[in-house]
């Protein structure tokens, strides 16, 4: 409630993913770069992958951050119950 208004407000556009999006995000992450991150670390490569045909041939950077993921839930991430 405090901070959705403020990000509206100030942002030209965002996207909203789903957690198996993300999770996919952790998985291709983990298995190509070999870097482990967390659900919030992998918003990014997530949004980036809903958003592949409108940025195909455009340069584009992430930030990859965390990895604070719990063992039971990287466990479902890489058994895909998630």
């Amino acid at each position: 409630d405090l901070t959705f208004p403020a990000m509206a407000d100030g942002l030209f556009d965002f996207i909203t993913v789903a957690d198996s999006e993300i999770a996919d995000a952790m998985r291709l992450a983990l298995s190509t770069t070999h870097t482990l991150v967390e659900g919030a670390g992998a918003v990014g490569l997530a949004g980036l992958r809903k958003l592949a045909a409108s940025l195909a041939g455009r340069r584009v950077a992430i930030v990859f951050s965390g990895a604070n993921v719990d063992e039971a839930t990287l466990k479902k991430v890489l058994s895909r119950e998630i």
